[in-house]
């Protein structure tokens, strides 16, 4: 009896450990290479809000410091600025305010939202160049990961992917000063 209860135990916590929420990883959240219409000659910087730490307990969410570094390596494996500066040093400031995500809670597909408010500040000013809220959407399956928490990780991920290689075009179109 105790055996079957220690077993029953051990079973409960394995099935508790391996469904914790993984927060969401800046890599998986990079742009792939870009075909960008232009370049800039100036640096950015990046700022970002909105995003909170991923609690295991729920679903996996996006920290501000990663979505920053996913922002500033897509920057510099697009060349689309002449590089990537800290806050004050930079020509421009790209701002990412990251305002909501959708996440189902179960499903064998799962298809996450994102919703970023992006602008683009020149150094000194007080208006935004650029201000645009972006929504893009993924979906993962079973295929993809079988574990659910996996999944919804790496369509948050992905979602987020999508949105960064749009705001990067859309900078990528501006006439800069």
């Amino acid at each position: 009896m105790k055996t079957a209860s220690f077993l029953l135990l051990g079973l409960t916590l394995a099935a508790f450990g391996t469904g914790c929420s993984s927060p969401v990883q800046s890599v998986g959240m990079e742009t792939d290479k870009l075909a960008l219409s232009r370049t800039h000659p100036r640096t950015a910087a990046v700022q970002t809000n909105g995003g909170r730490p991923t609690n295991p307990l729920w679903t996996s969410q996006i920290a501000d410091k990663d979505l920053a570094a996913a922002i500033e390596a897509s920057i510099r494996k697009n060349n689309l600025f002449a590089g990537v500066l800290k806050l004050g040093e930079a020509d421009y400031v790209v701002n990412a305010t990251l305002v909501n995500i959708e996440q189902p809670m179960m499903g064998f597909n799962m298809t996450v939202g994102v919703e970023i408010v992006w602008s683009l500040t020149a150094k000194g000013a007080d208006k935004p160049i650029w201000e645009k809220s972006i929504q893009t959407r993924a979906k993962k399956g079973v295929g993809d990961a079988f574990a659910a928490v996996t999944r919804i990780r790496i369509a948050t991920e992905a979602s987020t992917k999508e949105n960064i290689a749009q705001a990067l075009a859309e900078i990528a179109s501006l006439s800069l000063p």
